[in-house]
């Protein structure tokens, strides 16, 4: 059970990073006019 829910976390916050790396990516275009 403690298991499932690190792997279920983990998971979850591996989304989150990659959200979040997608949005610097969408600014850092932006301000090169790439937009």
């Amino acid at each position: 059970m403690k298991v499932l829910r690190k792997v279920v976390s983990l998971r979850k916050q591996d989304r989150d990073e990659r959200a979040e790396q997608e949005a610097i990516l969408d600014l850092y275009l932006q301000a090169l006019g790439m937009v």
